[in-house]
């Protein structure tokens, strides 16, 4: 079996879904993702193999012993959901070594490619990587030692699969990752055209009646094409104008007590129910403190209140639950919802005092709809490291869950699970008011 396809059978449907929850996106862009990655690194790994230094980083990484501690004889799978956080620590330590200042471009190149986050590259990647040099490892001799010769060996009449397997959408790779060579393989392609280019064959085809010439040179052809194709685009736009107007259907919008926001693409409509922010930045509690709106009074079935603001995260969640209008989409990035009054120390994942009333409103809603279901994520922002900041939002996440727990909600209703530093709220991150609001827990109706 090829180095390639011995790593793609680690990958399950089992192993994408729980990438997927991960990073926070779709299973689809996450797939697309993965498929892309895999032979993008082997692709790196086989050409610095072939210099000195290139080859001496990796047999560097190759060399550690932790990959005995992290993996042992277990499958990828197993690993990830059992020590998945010593698995992403030594993927975040291995993309630092190996890629460096080539991580940022090749992090971005698959973010353009799957159509997810940046930072959700970056947590792909560093998931992957342990697995990737664990296969590579299993593959060497080991007789000498992991040495530059046996791990050339392991490329030898491979180069040429691993390099036809890389997405053809994946233009930029060559220069993301300074990859030798890279216009006179893809320029030699006939499979995947990996340059970005476009390639145009004219072709004559002869019958036994008519030669079709593609060229329409003769202007007697051009003089009577052009007005009509005039006419067709404005029959088009008048067809549009109309159908927009009547089908009130073809873009989903998710309607909250703030603003929606909806990004349209060439792939299905995918609505952002996260309110526009709103709020101030609390210095001297080093907190982001939401405008939760007006005074919204929420009253139960059997008489029982609480009472909330109308822009607050209880009633965004009371909302989503008692319209049945709105259901739980399949797409798990979707209709997350941010705590907005809930807080921890510096890094700790002890809740705050005052974060304890926002809970207890979870907790009354709960209750009174049984049927509901929650996840908590967990989420930091950028200082420490995603090593430190994953177990960190794991546990933030964990603790926010529990004390619903404690207030009467049975455990199996809920789950929890840290992001880290993926998923930033405030993309930029580089200010105090921005890394408080990346500082968050949020919850997601997972069943109805």
């Amino acid at each position: 079996m090829s180095l390639l396809n011995a790593i793609r059978n680690e990958i399950t449907s089992g192993v994408q879904d729980k990438v997927s929850n991960f990073v926070g996106e779709s299973r689809s862009n996450t797939g697309n993702a993965i498929t892309a990655i895999i032979p993008a690194v082997l692709a790196f790994f086989a050409d610095r193999s072939q210099t000195e230094a290139g080859a001496s980083s990796l047999l560097n990484a190759l060399n550690d012993n932790t990959f005995g501690s992290v993996f042992g004889n277990n499958n990828y799978q197993s690993v990830f959901e059992n020590n998945r956080d010593s698995l992403l620590s030594r993927g975040n330590s291995l993309m630092a070594s190996i890629f460096g200042d080539r991580l940022d471009p090749f992090a971005n190149e698959i973010s353009s490619y799957a159509n997810i986050g940046s930072q959700s590259s970056k947590g792909i990647i560093a998931a992957l990587l342990p697995l990737i040099l664990n296969v590579l490892r299993g593959r060497m001799s080991t007789s000498d030692g992991y040495t530059a010769n046996s791990l050339n060996q392991v490329f030898e009449g491979e180069r040429e699969s691993i390099w036809s397997a890389i997405p053809s959408g994946l233009s930029g790779l060559g220069a993301a990752l300074g990859l030798s060579n890279w216009g006179a393989r893809t320029s030699s392609a006939t499979g995947n055209v990996h340059d970005g280019t476009t390639r145009t064959t004219t072709t004559t085809t002869t019958t036994d009646r008519t030669t079709v010439d593609p060229t329409p040179n003769n202007p007697r052809r051009t003089n009577w094409l052009l007005p009509l194709l005039g006419l067709l685009a404005a029959l088009l736009l008048v067809w549009f104008l109309m159908r927009g107007c009547n089908d009130t259907d073809t873009t989903r919008t998710t309607t909250t007590t703030q603003d929606t926001i909806t990004r349209t693409t060439e792939t299905p409509v995918v609505t952002d129910t996260r309110p526009a922010v709103r709020g101030t930045y609390d210095a001297q509690r080093d907190a982001y403190i939401y405008d939760t709106g007006a005074e919204r009074t929420i009253t139960f079935d059997d008489g029982t209140t609480i009472t909330v603001g109308d822009a607050s995260s209880e009633a965004r969640v009371y909302d989503f639950i008692t319209d049945t209008g709105r259901t739980v989409s399949d797409d798990k990035t979707q209709d997350w919802i941010t705590l907005d009054r809930v807080y921890f120390n510096t890094g700790e994942n002890t809740l705050t005092e005052d974060s304890r009333q926002q809970l207890d409103n979870i907790a009354n809603i709960m209750q009174r709809y049984p049927n509901v279901e929650l996840k908590f994520g967990g989420y930091t922002d950028n200082v420490g490291g995603q090593e430190i900041n994953q177990p960190l939002s794991d546990a933030r996440a964990k603790s926010a869950m529990q004390y619903v727990v404690d207030q009467g909600v049975a455990t199996g209703r809920m789950t929890a699970e840290g992001y880290g530093q993926n998923h930033f709220i405030c993309e930029a991150n580089d200010t105090p008011e921005c890394k408080a609001q990346n500082r968050r827990v949020d919850i997601r109706v997972t069943r109805k």
